[in-house]
């Protein structure tokens, strides 16, 4: 591969390979834990849980877990342009 792209393209596909793979134990991990919370609501009682879907509950899940989304991409792939970048 090295002879095909030279160093510097090796580097890039290999870096692009760890950002992807970071992220994507990431997404794994998330899905998880947004799980884990979305069933520990659902043994609230109905009143209880209609009022928190009331109060936005929902949204600010979504929101908490599209910023941890977006966190773990903008810092998998600085890693993966940190480590092409240095020698």
């Amino acid at each position: 591969m090295r002879k095909l792209l030279g160093s510097s393209g090796a580097r890039l596909l290999t870096s692009m390979g760890i950002s992807v793979a970071s992220y994507a134990g990431l997404t794994v991990a998330m899905t998880a834990a947004l799980n884990a919370v979305a069933a520990g609501v659902g043994g609230l009682p109905s009143a209880v849980a209609n009022i928190m879907l009331l109060m936005g509950f929902g949204q600010a899940l979504s929101i908490i877990g599209a910023a941890f989304m977006t966190k773990a991409a903008i810092q998998s792939s600085s890693l993966g342009f940190t480590k092409t970048s240095s020698t």
